[in-house]
């Protein structure tokens, strides 16, 4: 990268709860002892932003933790003047709302929960604008990878900007993370958000649990309205995940161009090309696996049937509108897949922290999509890799 990158390492600022609980959801929702040993109930507030005259801290769901934020005060710290609070509830997370006063610098806030000072964040919201942003958590993926997925979405799709936020990666610090991604030339902004937050637990197939797993609706949350509000459009991907085009759109541009300002796609897996010397990458994609289209599936315009995932224009979402993983909620037009894009779920590219994911040896491969991911992995200026890197034996999640 040149010189004139902007580049940052930033540190969300956290308020714990130690002297009350967050209650577990009831009944079946509880899946096991692994559920609850990840369950979050400590804490309080992810990290806080600006919006306007208000500032807003972003909350897992609060639920029994509710009462004491109703009864606390909020306070300038300088002049002691109390400023009015709500609280917004949404999708596995809530918000406290905080009116601030002019010159409000500082805000105390005091209750049975928490007595701590709150400074009013600074987020580098000027340093998107404009730009086709990728927007990922990770956690101990081998920086080789990430590398790669950069260099992928650079020449393929047009990203210029990434927003990463690392979930308390061990096997580098997040310095060393930056310094990383700034070596993939093509990127005017990165952004690297220490996050080391507890990950939560993950539901079952039949949907119980899910509304315990608060930490990536936080997230998208405050990088749609923290971070992101002026870029041109963010993408949505995983480092395991890249979006192929069917046509010559970049998946950037569709999203601007759409109606809604959201363009969503199905997956499809790729096996991974095994090699005992050294662990997969994109580059070394295999075959595409065909998706098992059942009586339901063929009448749907969709090329796999993995998960939705999406691109939007953050400026375009309408009032009310949540990011989540797999779809744009307030805007129905997220969950209609489009035929212009899928993406490639690379089977290879984890460190089975979720299950062992091994390549499936009975699947069918699909030839057209094979030879599509083929075509754009070839379109790639890939970067050297790290030897050092590829040595780690990382414990992390993709």
């Amino acid at each position: 990268m040149s010189g004139a990158i902007a580049r940052r390492v930033m540190s969300a600022q956290t308020i714990l709860v130690t002297s009350a609980d967050r209650r577990e959801p009831a009944g079946d929702d509880v899946l096991d002892e692994e559920f609850r040993a990840h369950f979050d109930d400590t804490t309080l507030v992810y990290d806080a932003l600006l919006d306007g005259t208000v500032l807003v801290l972003i909350c897992p769901s609060l639920r029994n933790l509710r009462r004491g934020v109703d009864c606390s005060t909020f306070t300038d710290a300088r002049t002691g003047e109390v400023l009015s609070h709500s609280v917004r509830t949404r999708l596995r997370m809530d918000e406290i709302h905080i009116v601030l006063a002019p010159g409000t610098q500082t805000v105390q806030w005091d209750g049975p929960l928490v007595c701590a000072m709150i400074d009013l964040p600074h987020h580098p919201r000027d340093w998107f604008t404009g730009r086709n942003v990728l927007l990922t958590m990770s956690k101990n993926n081998r920086l080789d990878w990430i590398a790669d997925w950069m260099a992928y979405y650079r020449d393929c799709q047009g990203a210029d900007a990434i927003l990463l936020f690392d979930n308390g990666s061990t096997d580098y610090t997040t310095s060393q993370l930056l310094d990383r991604v700034a070596e993939v030339d093509g990127y005017r902004t990165a952004v690297v958000v220490d996050w080391p937050r507890p990950f939560g637990p993950q539901g079952d197939r039949f949907g119980r649990g899910w509304g315990s797993f608060f930490l990536q609706d936080g997230m998208f949350e405050l990088a749609r309205r923290g971070y992101l509000p002026r870029s041109r459009a963010v993408l949505n991907a995983d480092i395991d995940e890249l979006v192929v085009s069917t046509g010559s759109a970049t998946v950037f541009d569709r999203a601007t161009t759409s109606r809604h300002g959201v363009v969503a796609y199905h997956g499809l897996w790729v096996r991974s090309d095994p090699c005992p010397e050294q662990p997969p990458t994109h580059r070394e994609a295999d075959v595409v696996e065909a998706a098992p289209w059942g009586p339901v599936r063929r009448c749907l315009p969709v090329h796999g049937s993995g998960p939705l995932k999406w691109a939007a224009v953050p400026s375009r979402m309408p009032p009310g509108a949540q990011w989540d993983t797999h779809t744009v909620r307030g805007v129905p037009w997220s969950r209609i897949p489009s035929r212009h894009f899928w993406y490639a779920h690379y089977r290879g590219i984890t460190n089975h922290w979720k299950y062992r994911r091994e390549d499936d040896p009975t699947a069918v491969g699909s030839a057209s999509h094979t030879e599509q991911l083929r075509r754009a992995l070839g379109e790639v200026c890939w970067p050297a890799a790290v030897t050092a890197d590829r040595r780690r034996e990382p414990d992390g999640r993709t």
